[in-house]
């Protein structure tokens, strides 16, 4: 473009007609030349691409919602870029290519509610657990037999059928 201040903003691809036309088709670019606008009308969009140089992502329009535009990112890259929750993110929604962005995924927030739901329940049963050995204080073997012995004589008036004296 020749402005100044150009190298630190867009940079465009250039290069003969025939490698352009050959690189458009190739991602299914389309646009033609406007004589009277004298001008090339194509489509608003981007393409997100593999490390490889696979086309993972179309985003059309010109207005891209960050987090669609940051998944498609950490999506092309293998994972490669993006934080653990990016990850999280991932897993809840997918890419519905019929809009062109990120829809949740409403199986996948359940199956994950669903592991939070039994990991909670196991830490609450744990920390009773814990609670409860802490109150309750150990007893010895001597401890339990001393214990056993002071209740036989209570135990001995008692007859097999359960009632007082003898049978």
């Amino acid at each position: 473009y020749g402005r100044s201040g150009a190298e630190t903003g867009w940079h465009f691809l250039t290069g003969k007609e025939d490698q352009i036309k050959r690189l458009t088709q190739s991602v299914g670019f389309r646009y033609r030349y406007d004589p009277v606008q004298n001008q090339y009308i194509h489509a608003s969009g981007i393409m997100i691409l593999t490390p490889k140089g696979k086309i993972s992502r179309y985003f059309y329009d010109v207005h891209y919602p960050g987090r669609d535009l940051r998944l498609g990112l950490v999506e092309a890259s293998n994972n490669k870029i993006g934080s653990p929750v990016d990850q999280i993110l991932l897993y809840c929604f997918h890419y519905d290519a019929t809009v062109g962005r990120y829809t949740a995924s409403v199986m996948n927030i359940v199956r994950m509610l669903g592991v939070l739901s039994i990991l909670a329940v196991c830490a609450f049963v744990y920390f009773l657990r814990r609670s409860f050995l802490k109150h309750v204080k150990p007893q010895t073997v001597e401890a339990q037999r001393d214990h056993l012995a002071a209740e036989e004589p209570a135990l001995a008036g008692i007859s097999a059928n359960g009632s007082p004296g003898k049978d």
